[in-house]
């Protein structure tokens, strides 16, 4: 039961709530002596430990969780261990430890043809090549997983893999398919009431309108995604980072003292009214 609900948390983005839930759930699972569900929720606390930027913990978590899951022959959980292994590789800049992680863990969901799997595989393989600067791999890898998501109707992976491409598709300057990509993340994001990938697309929007120049709009809905980030207790990764940071120098240059100004009014902001003013 803890479980389930850390989930519920966790696939809304609220990290916090969902990371006391499966700490209470990993106590009990170890005084049970259950190898099973202390491997399954070491996974998932390192997995929040990524989404919170935490990642030597995250690195601890996985650990343990992949020690186990080899111990038990959970191949499904051996993947997901990986993965999580695979992004911690990737904060430090270990570049081919994450490729060879995330390629293992890829081989394992394609031996157990996991559909699911796969497309989590495929994601990361995507994001291993666009840390890299190999743009047009990870595009290749995203599209496989997003033809991948789309056949199995994985709403959440469809909507974080649009967000994804549209992102690249920005740095190409194909600002009408970034749109698009964007604007379907979101949908789906609210029709999941995820707020973690509500957020995410939210910032490929603001990204996009500051490249388009539609700076005002641009710094409202940086305002807003300040606040959820901050009440979600997410942290951007690296690359995020730097394009945020980017965007924030355009928008102070070019609007002076009007910047703060609208950036408070977008922190003022509620969701609703974000999306009425994107969608």
């Amino acid at each position: 039961v803890l479980n389930n609900l850390a989930n519920i948390y966790d696939s809304r983005g609220q990290n916090d709530q969902a990371e006391q839930l499966f700490q209470q759930s990993l106590s009990l699972f170890r005084d049970l002596g259950d190898k099973e569900g202390t491997a399954m929720t070491l996974f998932n606390l390192g997995h929040i430990g990524i989404k919170k930027s935490n990642y030597d913990e995250a690195s601890r978590f996985a650990h343990e969780s992949l020690v186990l899951a080899r111990e038990l022959d959970y191949k499904r959980l051996t993947a997901d261990a990986l993965i999580c292994l695979c992004r911690v590789a990737l904060y430090h800049s270990n570049y081919e430890q994450a490729l060879a992680l995330s390629e293992e863990a890829h081989a394992l969901n394609i031996s157990m043809e996991y559909k699911l799997g796969i497309g989590d595989s495929l994601r990361v393989l995507g994001d291993v090549h666009q840390f890299k600067g190999e743009w047009e791999k990870a595009i290749h890898y995203y599209q496989e997983g997003l033809a991948l998501c789309r056949s199995i109707n994985d709403i959440w992976g469809t909507a974080n893999i649009t967000q994804l491409l549209a992102v690249l598709e920005l740095e190409k300057e194909n600002f009408e398919a970034a749109r698009v990509l964007l604007e379907e993340s979101l949908r789906l994001a609210r029709d999941m009431k995820s707020q973690q990938q509500s957020l995410l697309a939210l910032e490929g929007l603001a990204l996009l309108n500051t490249r388009l120049g539609a700076l005002e709009k641009a710094v409202s809905l940086w305002g807003f995604c300040d606040v959820l980030r901050q009440e979600l207790g997410s942290v951007r990764d690296l690359l995020e980072q730097k394009r945020y940071e980017t965007a924030f120098r355009v928008l102070r240059r070019h609007l002076g003292k009007k910047f703060e100004t609208l950036l408070e009014e977008g922190k003022a902001m509620n969701l609703e009214q974000v999306l009425d003013l994107t969608l």
